[in-house]
């Protein structure tokens, strides 16, 4: 909006230049960046008239969203496993963040958390980002917050808009996707070990020797198993297991882990070639 329309100007020699006096503009906040205003400057008085076409192009803010950082350790507010997935029955704290690509500061800019679908709900659906210069980075003071349902089942998607908002009003939309994950273990062998002085290192255990036992665990979901414990038990009277549970540590989705360490065991001398031991 031109707040002042008339220029006037000093006179002008032949072949000289001059400036006149300046107008006034008032730009709108949710004017686009690089927008283009065009003008239609009219010259009258003891010149020969004639018409220019000026135009401004305008800088303003770009915002775009960085990749949101998830939270899901067991420090409050978020209560997890911290494993930076969506489980079942967890709190996520999701700490987003923007740069500004445009060609003007970005002021006081807050962030909006909306969901679109999935089995959520937001506890808390503002994050504030602050003033971010132009071609600089900022990540949110404060987290969102996401209660996952309890129960839902491996690979339930959840569906979010996350929106950038500036004082004066230009908002940045974009669309959010995450998966409810959740492990699905189960065991996927034994390895028999029977190293001397206790047995003859033939992979098989036989009455009087004592060997070791290395479970393996698979994981079928999509999500990571996390503080895997395995546990051992023989309804067997001819095998004495010496310890019973081992820690296997985490198990990465679609994949399977042996443990680390093994479960010592030991055979009676009377127990008969073959033998299956449950």
């Amino acid at each position: 909006i031109l707040l002042d329309s008339v220029m006037n100007f000093p006179q002008i020699e032949p072949g000289q230049t001059a400036a006149g006096n300046a107008v006034r503009l008032a730009i709108s906040p949710l004017a686009p960046h690089d927008h283009s205003s065009n003008f239609l400057l009219s010259l009258t008085g003891d010149a020969m008239p004639c018409v220019v076409l000026p135009s401004i192009t305008i800088a303003a803010p770009v915002l775009s969203l960085l990749p949101t950082i998830v939270d899901d350790d067991s420090v409050a507010p978020s209560d997890g496993n911290g494993n930076d997935e969506l489980n079942s029955g967890e709190t996520i704290e999701l700490l987003p963040g923007a740069s500004n690509l445009g060609g003007n500061n970005a002021r006081a800019v807050l962030a909006i958390l909306r969901r679109t679908g999935g089995p959520v709900i937001l506890t808390d659906t503002t994050a504030v980002l602050g003033d971010i210069p132009v071609n600089e980075e900022r990540t949110a003071l404060d987290p969102f917050l996401l209660q996952v349902n309890t129960n839902v089942p491996d690979g339930t998607p959840v569906g979010l808009t996350l929106v950038l908002r500036d004082q004066y009003g230009n908002e940045w939309s974009t669309l959010v996707s995450y998966i409810v994950v959740q492990p699905l273990i189960a065991a996927d062998g034994l390895r028999i070990a029977d190293p001397a002085p206790g047995g003859d290192d033939d992979g098989r255990l036989v009455g009087g020797e004592t060997g070791e036992l290395y479970p393996q665990i698979r994981n079928d979901g999509l999500g990571m198993a996390t503080n895997v414990l395995v546990t051992l038990s023989t309804i067997d009277s001819s095998v004495a297991l010496q310890n019973d549970t081992v820690f296997l540590g985490s198990v990465s989705a679609r994949s399977t882990r042996e443990s680390d360490v093994p479960v010592l065991v030991s055979v009676t001398n009377s127990v008969p070639e073959p033998r299956n031991v449950q």
